[in-house]
């Protein structure tokens, strides 16, 4: 079989069977088949006759997805990032991967090791796992995960000696798989570890969009005020009812009491609910003012003072 090069793979479905030599020879041993080689089904598929209908209901039944092909447009999509704190992490539908750097490509920085090993052999396990088939590496390639002279081959190559690393050669953090922002949010404000000296409460700074924020928590405060709505209403109704007309006049008492402390709890709760929701970004307004002013005189002295190298230049 000859060698292709990357350019000639870049698109599967420029792909030629007629190009590989092994199948030339295979089809030219073919083209005049014996009667008893002669099959009148689709090869380990008795059962399927060589008609268009027959073959096009198989082959949709074995490869056609239309589920997913209707869900492509909501799925995850692949956001390449430089923060090796990201890497892996995913929030709503984008998952961040880390680009491969070009000194783990290196066999001389393998062999001389200058940094923890159990990191990098972390980090490469992942594309490993992540990066199995050739399709993986096209669409790898197009979010810009490999560098550009890197073609399949080299790439299998490489992998191939991190796909027996174990978990005890790993960091700690290889260990896991794909974790969620939201969770390592809530275990940062939850274990305080000491590390997150950026902020407490948050494993990554968010960015904060007032409106974004709007947007997401007015839809389900619209829908419990409407249930709630729902729900009062309908005790508005069996309050109207007297209780001699039901000839339950003791129990209709009790009744309005619990109906009554009800109404109280959902007012207060409806108030509690629209103050955290217009007070939250105004805290975060007020928070974000105040970081920046601490920080101002910080940022404009890295700023105002010029670079300087080991070496002057005497004049």
């Amino acid at each position: 079989m000859r060698k292709h090069s990357y350019s000639s793979f870049h698109d599967p479905r420029q792909l030629d069977v007629a190009d590989f030599p092994a199948v030339r020879r295979s089809l030219k041993t073919q083209s005049q088949p014996d009667a008893e080689s002669i099959i009148d089904h689709v090869p380990g598929e008795p059962n399927v006759d060589l008609s268009q209908p027959s073959v096009y209901g198989f082959l949709s039944s074995e490869f056609h997805t239309p589920v997913l092909d209707e869900l492509h447009p909501h799925l995850r999509e692949i956001l390449a990032i430089e923060d090796i704190s990201l890497h892996l992490v995913w929030h709503r539908s984008r998952i961040n991967i880390k680009p491969m750097p070009l000194f783990l490509l290196n066999y001389d920085f393998w062999a001389k090791p200058v940094f923890d090993r159990s990191i990098a052999l972390g980090f490469m396990l992942t594309y490993a796992l992540l990066v199995r088939h050739r399709l993986d590496f096209f669409l790898a390639r197009e979010a810009h995960l490999f560098p550009e002279d890197l073609d399949w081959t080299q790439r299998s190559k490489l992998i191939a000696h991190f796909h027996h690393v174990q978990d005890d050669e790993v960091a700690e953090r290889y260990r896991y798989g794909q974790p969620r922002l939201s969770r390592l949010n809530w275990a940062v404000r939850i274990f305080r570890p000491a590390s997150a000296f950026k902020t407490k409460w948050f494993y990554i700074v968010p960015h904060w969009s007032v409106l974004l924020y709007l947007a997401r928590a007015l839809t389900p405060l619209i829908f419990s005020f409407a249930s709630l709505s729902l729900v009062l209403s309908s005790m508005q109704v069996i309050l109207a009812i007297s209780g001699d007309e039901l000839g339950i006049v003791d129990g209709l008492k009790a009744t309005k009491a619990i109906f009554w402390l009800f109404s109280v709890i959902v007012l207060v709760f409806s108030t509690s609910m629209w103050m955290l929701l217009f007070g939250s970004p105004m805290c975060g307004f007020v928070w974000q003012l105040s970081w920046g002013q601490k920080h101002r005189e910080r940022t404009l002295t890295k700023v105002n003072t010029p670079h300087r190298t080991g070496n002057t230049a005497k004049v």
